[in-house]
């Protein structure tokens, strides 16, 4: 060893007075990782990599990079540490905040969503203190409508609860073999009596459709991307509703068109995020929790849509055979 700095001494925890002019085995001993200056003795060769020591009592992660180093008097490796630690720290600290600004917006969703039926419980029992007379005809009448007001608003405050409490906690997978062929058309015919919709599937005549899904979340993710394509049609138009099944490379792929209103240019990078939503009401959860499950299936998803012409979402699942194996 030719060359041991004060920054050297600090990462490594040993003085250049114990490392100078000793055969490298000593380093190479202390710390396993710079064993791969036999390589680039030997190759020549590059060699670049990541690795934990123990500084001052914590672990602290580095960068190595090797390389080959030829002077007039001897040819060696030259090895250029780089303290890592203060680059990992500020990502960990960004990665934070993010998880911060998304809590957030969560609680934002959450205040908003729920502030709108509470606005007509106010309301409605503003109304009934003004109006209503024990002695009245219409008393039994009146306080019955008030009460199936008032229940209906609470089963929405109800809903919005449990829809952002399944967003925050997912169940836990229970992946299985499952054959997504059968999934789809038990998917279907939950909506087969929908007024005004023609469903069509298109399975190509493949048999045999085996993933490692989650049953319960595979048909919660159809209905959600089902019951959009249902929402996008309007009452005038004849709508369709197109499932198509496909084998693309080592993927099955799953597409769903409508014939609907199509999503704007300006909020289709929206999404698939928490609390965005196009619709009136809603928590603007569903295509979130969709993409959060198709994640955790190692799966893909993306969509197509042209305004006032129509969406395709598309579902890429990974393939298994019929014993179970990628």
């Amino acid at each position: 060893i030719r060359s041991f700095n004060r920054q050297s001494e600090l990462m490594t925890g040993l003085s250049s007075e114990a490392v100078l002019g000793k055969d490298f085995a000593i380093l190479s001993n202390h710390i396993p990782e710079f064993s791969e200056v036999n390589r680039v003795l030997k190759t020549k060769e590059k060699r670049d990599l990541e690795m934990a020591l123990m500084t001052d009592g914590e672990s602290r992660c580095y960068s190595v990079q090797l390389g080959p180093i030829s002077l007039d008097s001897y040819s060696g490796a030259i090895a250029i540490i780089t303290n890592l630690s203060p680059l990992k720290l500020l990502q960990k600290e960004v990665a934070e905040a993010e998880d911060l600004g998304a809590v957030g917006m969560m609680a934002a969703g959450i205040a908003h969503e729920i502030k709108n039926p509470l606005t007509p419980m106010k309301l409605s029992v503003q109304h009934l203190e003004r109006s209503l007379d024990p002695n009245a005809a219409n008393f039994k009448e009146l306080l019955a409508n008030f009460s199936k007001k008032l229940v209906q608003q609470i089963d929405t405050l109800t809903s919005i609860a449990n829809e952002f409490s399944r967003f925050a906690k997912m169940p836990k997978l229970k992946l299985k073999q499952t054959d997504l062929k059968d999934v789809l058309y038990s998917t279907i015919d939950l909506f087969k009596n929908e007024n005004n919709i023609t469903f069509k599937i298109i399975d190509n005549s493949l048999n045999n459709v085996y993933i490692q899904g989650d049953l319960a979340q595979l048909i919660r993710v159809f209905n959600n991307i089902i019951n959009n394509a249902i929402q996008a049609i309007s009452d005038e138009n004849k709508g369709e509703i197109i499932l198509e099944l496909s084998l693309v490379d080592s993927t099955y792929l799953v597409s769903i068109k409508d014939n609907g209103c199509g999503i704007e240019e300006e909020v289709k990078e929206k999404i698939f995020q928490p609390n965005f939503t196009t619709k009136t009401t809603g928590t603007g959860l569903g295509l979130a929790m969709v993409k959060q499950i198709i994640d955790s299936h190692m799966g893909v998803i993306y969509f197509k849509s042209t305004h006032k012409n129509g969406t395709t979402f598309y579902i890429e699942f990974p393939i298994i055979s019929n014993e179970g194996t990628t």
